[in-house]
This record gives structure tokens, C-alpha cells and sequence, in this order.
């Protein structure tokens, strides 16, 4: 039997003071890890991106919502979502208020809550501006196989800024470069084609007429 992994990394480091709190928090429950780079931070996950947080406690993060967020302070869409889950969640069992954080599980699947969103959160702080601003951040993620299993490689990128977020893997690449071996018409066929049509009406079609002729007699001498 195969077993699959997934690991991921985050190029450039993160500057230190464009990470809180709440960012450090939800990234950990998604299980990256957070390595010194100076006065940096340096970012994977050695296991990839998690579905279900574990460690993610209602008390820590009142804690932490109180501290970065006070009353007034706009709170990024991600952690007002997840706030609204936790909520919910302790309502549904209000038990959860006084379990360790060890035993606290999230299926962030029912949030949504994603590291690349949170990156772009990070980009859009106003203490983000100005020429030292941070301008975007990389997700790099492998895809691998105990075995020499053909679905068990692969890849991804995800390439965040401040206004959006692309993702693609290597599966859709191969996808597109087998769509771009389609056969497409020929440009000087074409253009000629669109003469044609232009001067249908008005104009010098047999002008047109003949450049479409030379143009089909120079393909099919191809």
C-alpha cells in the first residue's frame, strides 16, 4: 500500500512585524512551522496544509482577538469567519470552553480558512505601505509517493499579493501544453481571411480575394 505526502514551503521569509498574533496562530493550526530568519520568519509544513486545525482553543483566541483586534479595529474576512465558527461551535457544545488545546480539532473545511488568504490579509495591512512595503509572498508545494505510483507526484504554486491570489499545479500545466498542440489557423491565413470579410461589402475585395489565395497556397506549401 501507497502512502502520499504533501509538503509545502513559503518564499521570501515574512518580515516579523507584518505577523500577529492571530496570523501566528491560524498558521500553526494549519500546521506550518516558524523558523527564525533573522528578524524574519521562514514558513513550511513539513506534513502540508491541514483541513482539520489541531490546537486552535476558543480561549486562546479570545485572548488573542482582544489583544490585536480591540473594539474599533477592522478584523480581516478570514478570522471574522472563524471567529463566527468558534462561536457556533461552543454554542453547539459549550464544553469546548474548557478543553485543553490539544484536544481541540477544527474542520476548517467549514469555514473556509486557507494560509493563502491569510498571507493576503497580511499584504493588505495599512502598516504595509510605503517603499518597504511587502509585495508578495509564494506558496511552493510537492506532491509525492512511498511508491513509484504514477498519480503520486506532482506539484503546485500559489503566488499571493495584495490584490489577488493564482494558484496552478502541475497537473493543469500539463492540461494547458496539451491544449497548445491543438492546431490553431495560420496568421497570415487568418488575416487574410478577416480581409476578405472587411472588404466584403465595401472595398477592394478582389484585392482581399487574391491575398487569401496566396496566403492558402504559402500554408499548404508549408
Amino acid at each position: 500500500m501507497a502512502d502520499y505526502y504533501s509538503q509545502c514551503v513559503v518564499q521570501p521569509s515574512i518580515p516579523g512585524w507584518l505577523v500577529d498574533k492571530a496570523d501566528r496562530l491560524a498558521l500553526e493550526g494549519l500546521g506550518y512551522t516558524f523558523e527564525e530568519d533573522g528578524e524574519d520568519w521562514y514558513l513550511f509544513a513539513a506534513e502540508g496544509e491541514n483541513s482539520t486545525a489541531r490546537g486552535i482553543n476558543p480561549n486562546d483566541w479570545t485572548e488573542v482577538i482582544d489583544e490585536v483586534y480591540p473594539p474599533g479595529v477592522e478584523r480581516p474576512a478570514w478570522l471574522g469567519r472563524l471567529v463566527d465558527h468558534l462561536s457556533s461551535a461552543i454554542k453547539r457544545d459549550p464544553r469546548l470552553r474548557t478543553m485543553i488545546a490539544s484536544d481541540w480539532d477544527l474542520d476548517l473545511t467549514a469555514v473556509p480558512l486557507s494560509a493563502a488568504e491569510i498571507f493576503q490579509a497580511m499584504l493588505q495591512k495599512p502598516v504595509n505601505t510605503g517603499g518597504l512595503a511587502f509585495k508578495e509572498i509564494t506558496i511552493e508545494g510537492s506532491l509525492t509517493c512511498s511508491k513509484m505510483m504514477g498519480d503520486g507526484f506532482g506539484g503546485w504554486v500559489e503566488h499571493i499579493t495584495a490584490s489577488g491570489i493564482r494558484y496552478d499545479s502541475t497537473q493543469e500545466i500539463l492540461e494547458r501544453w496539451s491544449n497548445d498542440n491543438e492546431p490553431v489557423p495560420d496568421a497570415p491565413l487568418l488575416e487574410a481571411a478577416k480581409a476578405v470579410l472587411a472588404n466584403w461589402e465595401h472595398g477592394d475585395l478582389a484585392a482581399a480575394v487574391r491575398q487569401l489565395a496566396a496566403a492558402v497556397e504559402a500554408a499548404e506549401a508549408q
